[in-house]
């Protein structure tokens, strides 16, 4: 039996993806085992978002290699989308998809054999229309599911080379969707991910009355479904309709990811961001005000060309005010062929590494600020099939994305929560105690 290992980097779309893939070994009777122990094959799922990502994946496939040097080794995902000779360079490399490629593995994975020299299989996505359906029936390893319903993006940001790896925008049918997710029910999962490239934009391309609130509104009537969590949405997508869907829907968990980018007007135009500090200060805002208890997540790039020290001082003081709960801080890194790498005034990597250092910092007192305001309180978490390796205590999750640490014993017959094993199951919590970095609970009563 033939080992295969998975080695995926980037976002929850990418981890739908490799699951998919991770499916197309299983029926053929692979060994699936954990990256980076020995395997006859490995597949390297990578992401472009950033120069680290770019560098990232070709550590992981420098590992793989180091591993097994005679492994088949597969690369695909964005990176393998845009970047595919760069990949080439890297001896011992055997099979380069693309990213509409890797939907189609079974017409190019025909056996593990070394070649000379690698293979490269990739497509222009620039003129794709349709969504190419990945259904899985399980999300083996996982607590929660991720359910891919949208990929691509219309927007044309600065400094963002997602466009060229992903395509357009592309929603999947949303028949096929509740399908999909009433499979994962099925198989156990309590919660699903919704997540795609630009999530906020879902149904927008198939020429009807669809839309992602539209969808929420549906995925209510699946009866053993308890929770739908959304990942990264922008702020234009925040329609008066998925406000209020979001506000209401008791599926749908009190979290969301919203990017910001940069709190300062010039360089939000610079960027080519299509919203103002005033428009996302008002939307956060609002969104809190309807679900006090909501977690609200940003993403921020700092030293952006052009970003003196005065833009920063605006950007931090802006998000200093904003009601949220964590930051995703990253150093802006050129992309090829986007306008802002050829910008001037081009940031000195000392500089970027010292705001993004202060931004990080102010994202972790607000995180903890906001931890600290459910101390004594009971909440709902949904406790995890692996456990914390750190502590060896059980570990879960709150609708609000608190994540806590637990006991050892057994969650409690309360409201309807089954006895038995806490482990994927929805437990009553008390949180008991908050340190900088984490959250201990006990079970209710």
């Amino acid at each position: 039996m033939l080992r295969v290992a998975f080695s995926t980097i980037g976002c929850k779309l990418n981890q739908f993806e490799t699951m998919g893939i991770r499916g197309f070994f299983e029926e053929r009777g692979y060994q699936i085992v954990p990256f980076p122990s020995p395997a006859d094959i490995y597949v390297v799922n990578t992401c472009t978002v950033t120069g680290k990502s770019d560098y990232r994946s070709r550590q992981a496939i420098r590992k793989a290699l180091r591993t097994n040097p005679a492994s088949f080794v597969v690369v695909t995902g964005c990176y393998a989308q845009l970047n595919p000779q760069e990949i080439a360079r890297i001896k011992g490399v055997d099979l380069i998809l693309g990213n509409d490629e890797k939907f189609f593995f079974s017409k190019y994975f025909i056996e593990p054999k070394k070649l000379s020299s690698p293979a490269i299989l990739t497509s222009d996505l620039a003129s794709k229309t349709s969504f190419t359906t990945y259904s899985l029936k399980a999300f083996p390893g996982y607590t929660r599911a991720f359910v891919k319903i949208q990929d691509g993006c219309n927007a044309s940001c600065s400094y963002c080379a997602v466009r060229g790896a992903r395509g357009i925008n592309r929603s999947e049918n949303p028949e096929i969707i509740i399908s999909q997710i009433s499979q994962l029910v099925a198989a156990g999962h309590k919660e699903v991910v919704l997540t795609g490239i630009h999530l906020g934009t879902y149904g927008l391309d198939l020429g009807r009355e669809i839309s992602l609130a539209g969808l929420l509104k549906r995925l209510r009537d699946i009866s053993d479904l308890r929770k739908v969590r959304l990942s990264s949405v922008e702020p234009r997508e925040f329609t008066p309709e998925l406000i209020e869907e979001i506000a209401d829907n008791p599926k749908v968990c009190h979290h969301l990811h919203i990017p910001l980018q940069s709190g300062d007007p010039d360089i939000l135009r610079r960027m080519n961001r299509d919203y103002d500090p005033s428009y996302y200060y008002d939307l956060v805002t609002r969104l809190k005000s309807l679900m006090p208890d909501l977690a609200i997540g940003a993403d921020v790039i700092v030293g952006f060309p052009g970003e003196e020290e005065q833009h920063f001082r605006n950007a931090y003081q802006f998000i200093q005010e904003l009601p949220i709960t964590y930051l995703h801080v990253f150093s802006y890194s050129k992309r090829k062929g986007t306008p802002a790498a050829s910008f001037p005034q081009q940031v000195p990597a000392e500089i970027k590494r010292e705001r993004s250092l202060e931004l990080r910092q102010l994202g972790r007192q607000k995180n903890l600020a906001f931890k600290k305001g459910f101390l004594g309180k009971t909440v709902e978490v949904l406790v995890e099939n692996t456990r914390d390796k750190e502590t060896g205590l059980l570990k879960g999750i709150t609708d609000n994305y608190i994540k806590v640490l637990l006991p050892d014993k057994q969650c409690s017959d309360r409201a309807g929560y089954p006895l038995g094993a806490a482990m994927n199951n929805y437990c009553p919590v008390q949180i008991t105690a908050i340190t900088a970095d984490k959250v201990y609970g006990e079970w209710a009563p």
